[in-house]
C-alpha cells in the first residue's frame, strides 16, 4: 500500500475542532506511532481508539511500534486493548526522567480492535 517510506497524519474533529491528532510513519514493513494526542476534556469517547484502529488497519500487515510514559495508565490499557504488548523500555526516555515503555501490535496480535 505504501512506498519504501511513508508518513500518515490524521486528526480529528468535532465540527471546526481539532480535538486529536495520530502521526506515524511507514518503513518498509513497520510503523511507528511518532505523535498521539486527543484533548483532555475529549477523551473516553471512543476518538483515539478510533484513531488507534484506523492506524492499525492501514499499517496491516506491518508491525506498528510506539512509545508510552510508564505512568500513563490509561493510555497503556487502551494500546493493550488494541493488541499492543510492551516488549521494551527506554530508561529515562523523557525530560521528566520517566521512562518509556515500548510497545508492539504485530499482525495476528489479539485484541478487540474496536
Amino acid at each position: 500500500m505504501f512506498g519504501r517510506i511513508s508518513s500518515v497524519f490524521w486528526v480529528a474533529r468535532l465540527g471546526p475542532k481539532v480535538v486529536g491528532h495520530l502521526l506515524m510513519n511507514v518503513v518498509e514493513g513497520e510503523c511507528e506511532i511518532l505523535s498521539f494526542a486527543i484533548e483532555k476534556d475529549m477523551r473516553r469517547r471512543g476518538i483515539g481508539r478510533e484513531l488507534m484502529a484506523r492506524a492499525l488497519r492501514v499499517s496491516a500487515p506491518s508491525d506498528v511500534f510506539l512509545d508510552v510514559s510508564e505512568s500513563n495508565r490509561a493510555a497503556i490499557a487502551l494500546y493493550t486493548g488494541l493488541g499492543f504488548r510492551i516488549v521494551g523500555r527506554r530508561k529515562r526516555y523523557y525530560p521528566t526522567g520517566e521512562d518509556a515503555l515500548l510497545m508492539r501490535s504485530s499482525p495476528g496480535d489479539e485484541g478487540d480492535g474496536s
